[in-house]
C-alpha cells in the first residue's frame, strides 16, 4: 500500500492526561480497617499495572510491565473521578495506597454539522481501564475502591511476551532523553504487519497537526513524539450495521447500530485493540474497546510515556476523547483534536453554555466547600478581586464582561461548564467552545504551567519530574564538586538550555549573587567566560521562561539553575528573591498587603518581571516578612541586599534583617532612607549592608516594611548572602 502522508488528517481526539490517570510510586499508606501500614523495601520493583474496573466493582488486571522510572503525579485534574488503589502484601497488610484520577467517560465532540465551527457534544460511559505505577513484589495483590465499594484483591499476571509491541521512529521527530521531556506516544490499530510504513506516515502527520497551533507549537521542543507499533491481523475497524431500534450498550463487538448514518450492511475486522464505530449508538464515535491492551502495549514498549494517542487505520470520519485519544485517518478532524488535547494535556474544561442538568458542579468560592475546584478556564467567582485569572484582565475590561469580544480579550463571560447562568469563561469564543479559534491567554498558559509543575515520567534516577530549562546533567564543568582555580585562570562555564520557540528563555549569569550578564536565547548551549582571582566564589546560571505564554507573574515557576562553587565558595544565598514568586527559604508572608500587591512591567530591575507593591497611608503600616532557615557561625560575614523603587514615597521605608544568635542575643542589618535617595535618582535603588556575626545563628528574619505616611514602593529583590569564614 502506498503512503498516505499527503492526505492524512485527524479526526476528533483527546490525549489522556497521564500525570493524573497514570499515577506512579505511591506514598506509604495509613492504617486501614483490619490492617496496619506496611513498609516496602527500596528494592520492591515498580510496575505499570493496567486495571479494568468493571460493573459491581469487578477488578481485572490487564497487564503489568516493569517501569523503574515511573514518577508520582504532583496533582490531579480538577473535576475528575478519583479511585483508590492499594497494594496488599502477602501478610494481608496494605503496603501502599494511592489516589488516582480516572477519566471513565468517552467524549463525543464533533462539528454540529458539516462545515460548522460550533461543536456538538456528548459524554457516554467509557470501558473503565486505567494504568497506575505501583511497587509490587512477589505474591502481592492489588485492589481498588471507588464510590464506597472495594473490589476483591487480585493477583498480577506473570511477566509475558518480548519483542512486541515495538518503538518505531517517526520522520521529523527524533527522540531525546525522556528525563526532561513530556513523552507523547502514538499507537495504531488496524494496521497489519505489511502496513507498518503506513502507520509511521500517519502517526507523523498526526503529530504535525497536533503541533501547528499555539501553545503546542511554542513548546514543541519540550515533547518527545514516539511511535509504538503492534500489528493487527486485519486492516480497519468494526462497522456495525444500521438497525432501527437497536439497543444501546457498551458490549462489543456490537451486532447492530441505531444511528441511521451507519452502513446498511456491517463489516467487522480482527484488530489488536478491537476499535469500533457506533460506540454507545453514535456512528461517529470510534473507540478502542480493548483499551487495556493499549495501555499495556504503551507501557511494554515505552514505560516513560506521559500521553497516549491512537490512530485507527480506517478512512471513515470518527474519533473520541477520554481515557485514550482516538482518531481515524479521515482528513477533517484536526481542529477537534486540538480542542480535545486541551482537556487532557492542559487540564481545561469545556466552555459550552448548554444547560445540562446533573452535570457535576465545581466552585472557586469558599462558601461552597462540598464542590471540587473549577478547572483553570472556568469559574463561579464574579468579582475582579476573586477572579483567578485577573492577572490577564486589562484594568479597562468590565467584570463581568459583555459579549461579543475578540479572543484576545480576557474577561469574565457568562456561560461555561454546561451552564448558561452559573459559570463563567475567560474567553468569549475560543477553542474550548468553537473550532477554528485560538485557545485564549488563560487556556494557553496552562501548558507551561503543567510543564513546570512536575509529575512527568522519566528513567529511574533521572530528572526532577518537571521540565527543567537547564537540561539536567548538561553543566560543564560538573557542579557536583567544588573547583580549584588559581588566580588568572580563565574558566568557561556552560550548560544546555531548553527554550520555547524563538528566544523564549532568559539566561542570567551571576557571580556571588551579582548579575554579570542577561540575555534571551533559544535552545542550545550557553557559556560564561570568567577569570579567577584565586578566591572563593559562586557562579550561577539561571534560566526563566519569557516566551509570553506564561504570564510574567508566574514566570518564576519556570526558574531553573546550575551552580558552580570555586574554592571555599562565595556568598551562600540564605534568601534570594527576584519577583516574590518562588523565593528560597520559607517564602514571603503578606501582612496587610492588598490582593493587587503584585505588579509587573518590563523595567523591573532584578527579575525583569515582577515586584511587590507596598502602599503606605497615614494610618496603616505595610510589610512583608520572610524567615529563612538558620545558618552561620561567629566570624561569618552576612550581607543584606535590596532593590527598591520608592514610587512617590513619603513614608518611612526600610528593609530589616534580624539575626538571632545561640545565646539569645540579636544582631540587626537595616536599609532605609529611600525617599531621600529618590530626590536625585530614578528607578531601582540597589542597596546593601553587612555585619560580622558574633556567634552561632539560630534564626534569621527579614522584613520589608513601611511606616505611617503615604506613597508606594516597588520591592523587586531582597537577598541575604553568607560568606563563610569571611570575618576571620
Amino acid at each position: 500500500m502506498t503512503s498516505r502522508l499527503s492526505r492524512i488528517g485527524l479526526a476528533p481526539v483527546v490525549l489522556v492526561l497521564l500525570a493524573g490517570a497514570l499515577a506512579a510510586l505511591p506514598a506509604p499508606a495509613g492504617s486501614s480497617p483490619g490492617s496496619s501500614p506496611g513498609s516496602a523495601s527500596a528494592s520492591t520493583p515498580v510496575q505499570l499495572v493496567t486495571l479494568d474496573l468493571g460493573p459491581g466493582g469487578r477488578l481485572r488486571v490487564v497487564d503489568a510491565v516493569p517501569a523503574p522510572g515511573a514518577r508520582p503525579a504532583d496533582s490531579v485534574p480538577a473535576g475528575e473521578d478519583v479511585v483508590t488503589v492499594e497494594v496488599v502484601g502477602t501478610d494481608g497488610r496494605v503496603d501502599f495506597r494511592r489516589r488516582v484520577a480516572v477519566d471513565d467517560t468517552i467524549r463525543a465532540e464533533f462539528p454540529a454539522r458539516e462545515g460548522s465551527d460550533r461543536l456538538s457534544h456528548d459524554r457516554v460511559p467509557g470501558p473503565g481501564a486505567f494504568t497506575v505505577a505501583l511497587p509490587v513484589g512477589a505474591g502481592d495483590r492489588v485492589r481498588v475502591s471507588s464510590d464506597g465499594e472495594t473490589s476483591a484483591a487480585v493477583s498480577l499476571p506473570a511477566q509475558k511476551r518480548a519483542g512486541e509491541p515495538a518503538v518505531v521512529p517517526l520522520p521529523g521527530y527524533p527522540t531525546v532523553d525522556p528525563a526532561n521531556r513530556v513523552d507523547v506516544v502514538i499507537l495504531g490499530d488496524g494496521y497489519t504487519a505489511a502496513e507498518q510504513a503506513d502507520f509511521v506516515a500517519d502517526a507523523a502527520a498526526v503529530a504535525d497537526g497536533l503541533l501547528d497551533t499555539a501553545p503546542y507549537s511554542t513548546y514543541a521542543g519540550f515533547l518527545n513524539v514516539v511511535g509504538v507499533f503492534a500489528p493487527s491481523a486485519q486492516s480497519g475497524a468494526d462497522h456495525p450495521p444500521y438497525q432501527a431500534g437497536c439497543p444501546v450498550g457498551t458490549s462489543y463487538p456490537a451486532s447492530c447500530c441505531p444511528d441511521p448514518t451507519a452502513p446498511a450492511s456491517g463489516s467487522y475486522r480482527t484488530t489488536r485493540y478491537e476499535s469500533s464505530y457506533c460506540y454507545y449508538g453514535i456512528q461517529r464515535l470510534l473507540v478502542p474497546t480493548n483499551e487495556g491492551q493499549v495501555y499495556a502495549d504503551a507501557s511494554a514498549a515505552y514505560p516513560a510515556w506521559d500521553q497516549l494517542l491512537l490512530v485507527v487505520n480506517d478512512p471513515e470520519y470518527g474519533g473520541s476523547g477520554g481515557g485514550i485519544a482516538t482518531s481515524s485517518t479521515d482528513p477533517s478532524g484536526v481542529e477537534v483534536m486540538k480542542h480535545e488535547l486541551g482537556h487532557s494535556l492542559l487540564w481545561l474544561d469545556d466552555e459550552y453554555t448548554d444547560d445540562t442538568p446533573g452535570y457535576p458542579g465545581c466552585t472557586d468560592v469558599d462558601r461552597k466547600p462540598d464542590l471540587a475546584p473549577c478547572q483553570a478556564n472556568v469559574t463561579d467567582a464574579t468579582t475582579r478581586a476573586t477572579l483567578k485569572w485577573r492577572r490577564w484582565v486589562d484594568p479597562d475590561t468590565a467584570i463581568p464582561t459583555s459579549a461579543p469580544k475578540p479572543s484576545s480579550v480576557v474577561g469574565l463571560f457568562l456561560g461555561a461548564h454546561y451552564s448558561s447562568d452559573t459559570y463563567y469563561r475567560s474567553c468569549d469564543e475560543c477553542l474550548m467552545r468553537y473550532l477554528q479559534r485560538p485557545f485564549g491567554a488563560v487556556a494557553a498558559e496552562q501548558l507551561p504551567v503543567r510543564l513546570y509543575a512536575g509529575g512527568w515520567q522519566g528513567p529511574a534516577g533521572a530528572g526532577s519530574g518537571r521540565i527543567e530549562l537547564v537540561e539536567p546533567g548538561s553543566a560543564s564543568p560538573s557542579t557536583a564538586t567544588p573547583l580549584t582555580l588559581p588566580a588568572g585562570t580563565t574558566q568557561t562555564f556552560s550548560a544546555r538550555v531548553l527554550a520555547p520557540a524563538g528566544a523564549g528563555t532568559r539566561v542570567r549569569w551571576l557571580v556571588d549573587g551579582v548579575e554579570v550578564s542577561s540575555t534571551e536565547v533559544g535552545s542550545g548551549r550557553v557559556r560564561l567566560e570568567w577569570v579567577s582571582d584565586g578566591g572563593g566564589h559562586t557562579v550561577q546560571l539561571e534560566a526563566t521562561d519569557v516566551a509570553g505564554t506564561l504570564h510574567p507573574t508566574l514566570s518564576q515557576r519556570s526558574l531553573a539553575h546550575a551552580t558552580w562553587t570555586i574554592g571555599a565558595g562565595g556568598p551562600r544565598e540564605l534568601l534570594a528573591n527576584g519577583g516574590f514568586e518562588l523565593p528560597l527559604g520559607q517564602g514571603w508572608q503578606r501582612d496587610h498587603v492588598a490582593a493587587s500587591a503584585r505588579v509587573c512591567r518590563p523595567a523591573l530591575a532584578r527579575s525583569g518581571e515582577c515586584a511587590v507593591r507596598l502602599a503606605a497611608s497615614r494610618t496603616t503600616a505595610r510589610r512583608l516578612t520572610s524567615r529563612p532557615g538558620p545558618a552561620g557561625v561567629a566570624g561569618d560575614r552576612l550581607t543584606l541586599r535590596a532593590a527598591v523603587d520608592p514610587v512617590d514615597l513619603r513614608a518611612d521605608a526600610r528593609v530589616v534583617a534580624l539575626v538571632t544568635l545561640a545565646d539569645g542575643t540579636t544582631q540587626r542589618l537595616t536599609l532605609s532612607g529611600f525617599p531621600r535617595d529618590r530626590d536625585d535618582r530614578r528607578g531601582y535603588l540597589p542597596r546593601e549592608t553587612s555585619i560580622t556575626l558574633s556567634g552561632q545563628v539560630t534564626n534569621l528574619q527579614v522584613r520589608v516594611q513601611m511606616g505611617r505616611g503615604r506613597g508606594t514602593a516597588l520591592v523587586d529583590a531582597v537577598s541575604l548572602l553568607l560568606r563563610e569564614g569571611a570575618g576571620g
